[in-house]
């Protein structure tokens, strides 16, 4: 975090890890086989215009079916709610294909 009032010294990098995490049970998913799991990103704020790169891990790659960011402009606070979804195709695992 950089304090307030404070600015990088212009040609440095800066970064902020925001980390979120889930862990699912798959022994009572039932025939379910896809699966939208969603983090909330950090609002802008502050005088810096961040660039957001956003990645994932995941033990199954091979599930991952596609990843999107969604904006939802209107929310009860000020500003715009970001959100970054990761689709699972858990077909491969839980089938045995």
């Amino acid at each position: 975090m950089i304090p307030p009032g404070i600015l990088p010294d212009e040609g440095r990098d800066l970064f902020h890890i925001d980390y979120s995490d889930v862990t699912i049970n798959l022994f009572n998913i039932g025939a379910q086989r896809t699966l939208d799991v969603r983090f909330p990103m950090p609002t802008d704020s502050g005088p810096l215009t961040p660039t957001w790169n956003v990645v994932h891990w995941t033990n199954h790659p091979e599930c991952v079916e596609r990843t999107w960011i969604e904006e939802i402009p209107n929310p009860p606070a000020a500003g715009a709610e970001r959100w970054y979804h990761v689709e699972f195709d858990l077909s491969s695992i839980l089938d045995g294909s």
